[in-house]
């Protein structure tokens, strides 16, 4: 079997991602963003209620938990999986 000649980005190592966090403080321009303008969908089975809210993209999902708008948290908003 020969060597591929597709090349493929460097990832470090990472083969898949779990699910990412984003704090929203404005529904509403969340989803014009990630439903109207990327294309995703509301996940309408989990996280319905109104502090949260999960994106599915794909098999993959961001969840969206509501915040007040200010200063960005001091810890990682990913988490992945390996």
């Amino acid at each position: 079997m020969g060597k591929s000649r597709i090349r493929h980005p460097d990832l470090g190592g990472m083969v898949h991602l779990e699910h990412v966090n984003f704090t929203i403080a404005d529904y509403d321009l969340a989803s014009v963003f990630f439903m109207a303008g990327l294309g995703f969908t509301r996940d309408p089975f989990t996280r319905t209620d109104e502090l949260n809210m999960a994106i599915n993209v794909g098999l993959q999902q961001f969840h969206l938990p509501r915040r007040p708008a200010g200063p960005p948290a001091r810890r990682p908003c990913m988490a992945s999986s390996v």
